[in-house]
């Protein structure tokens, strides 16, 4: 059995340039169903039924250490995947021994706000930038474990195709 330990070391690219400049977190957007409250005859109470596959509004905030005109303002107006690959750092139960798997996490999104920060002398300036994900993509080794997509109906999990049922009927 493999145990996952720690993200070793991870860098984000916007498209095929890697940026520099962010800071050392960059948290990931939260799955948040939208839900039916359901309140039937016969049945004593009600629960939030979750619609499989909808999901609210979604953000991600980007943080930089600073604003540049080749990684801050070209993500700030641009609409390319942002790209984090990392390396987690993993050991095998039976033996200890320590061994790394790769992680790649796409995301897409729309900027919705950006914060240049503030100017301090000899400070970062703490900027940041904020879009509304349409699309996420995490692989872990060679294996697709989520994937994503608001405007075409993809939602994979595990590998298993949540929306095959769905598209078949549309």
């Amino acid at each position: 059995m493999i145990v996952p330990e720690a993200i070793h070391s991870y860098n984000v690219y916007n498209g095929t340039n890697r940026i520099i400049g962010t800071t050392g977190a960059v948290e990931l957007p939260s799955f948040q169903y939208i839900t039916n409250t359901m309140s039937l005859a016969g049945m004593p109470g009600e629960y939030d039924a979750p619609v499989i596959g909808h999901v609210a509004s979604q953000k991600i905030k980007i943080p930089f250490t600073m604003i540049d005109k080749d990684s801050y303002f070209a993500m700030v107006a641009g609409e390319e995947d942002i790209i984090l690959r990392a390396s987690i750092q993993t050991r095998e139960i039976e033996t200890s021994k320590a061994d790394t798997v790769s992680m790649v996490v796409t995301l897409r999104g729309i900027t919705t706000e950006y914060e240049l920060g503030s100017l301090e002398k000899a400070k970062l300036m703490n900027s940041s930038i904020t879009k509304e994900m349409t699309y996420i993509k995490i692989i872990i080794g060679n294996e697709v474990c989520l994937e994503y997509d608001k405007f075409n109906n993809i939602y994979i999990v595990d590998g298993k195709d949540m929306f095959a049922k769905v598209r078949a009927n549309l």
